[in-house]
């Protein structure tokens, strides 16, 4: 999927403002799912532990 907004956006020209933007909300956007994985997968192993052993 970033492949080809990569592409797209650079077809258009932006203004340096405009690019952090899309940097910031990328970025922000990317931690916050990243963020998720890894607790979910924190709330895994807990409940493996909990309950499996």
């Amino acid at each position: 999927m970033a492949l080809p907004l990569r592409f797209s956006l650079q077809k258009k020209k932006f203004n340096p403002a405009m690019k952090a933007t899309w940097g910031t909300v990328v970025g922000t956007t990317m931690g916050m799912v990243l963020k998720l994985g890894l607790s979910i997968a924190m709330v895994v192993c807990f409940l493996v532990d909990v309950f499996w052993w």
